[in-house]
């Protein structure tokens, strides 16, 4: 085979994992059209940083994996009977449900830091709500999806996360 025939090999880039210091995470805070309130956060398992030096006029690469913990607190009117049923994600998105509008309160950009006083600030992006018809967790709170996902920005050494 002749190099013209050769089909270049597709470029992997290589990561490292980085131990980092919490310097600030919070739970952000929503209330949904009929009166429930969604309390959501973030928790940072991980974070890699690309290997090698990023190409002049682009940032720093980094991977981070995350874990979402979300609470609802539902007024008495929409609460139903205790259920201790389980039900994966997967389940819940293919049930009967109605898209539930949301305003937030309270969005926040959470800082990891890592020894070298650079960093990374994440924030949590809500994109759907849904409520699942009839369906209720343990505490007879209705069961909702939520769908997001997060915003990662690299933080130079010394540079202020949040004014």
């Amino acid at each position: 085979m002749s190099d013209e025939e050769r089909q270049p090999e597709p470029y992997i880039e290589e990561f490292q994992d980085v131990d980092f210091d919490i310097e600030k995470e919070d739970w952000n805070s929503y209330m949904l059209e009929d009166g429930t309130k969604l309390r959501i956060r973030t928790i940072v398992l991980r974070i890699q940083k690309a290997l090698g030096k990023p190409k002049p006029g682009q940032a720093q690469q980094f991977r981070v994996k995350t874990q979402n913990i979300a609470v609802i607190s539902a007024p008495p009117k929409l609460k139903g009977p205790p259920s201790t049923e389980p039900y994966t994600p997967e389940q819940l998105i293919h049930m009967d449900k109605e898209q539930v509008n949301v305003t937030p309160y309270y969005e926040p950009w959470n800082v990891y830091r890592f020894k070298d006083n650079s960093g990374v600030k994440v924030k949590l992006v809500l994109s759907d709500v849904y409520r699942i018809k009839d369906k209720y967790d343990a505490d007879g709170e209705p069961q909702h999806v939520v769908q997001s996902g997060n915003v990662v920005i690299p933080l130079e050494k010394g540079q202020k996360a949040y004014t």
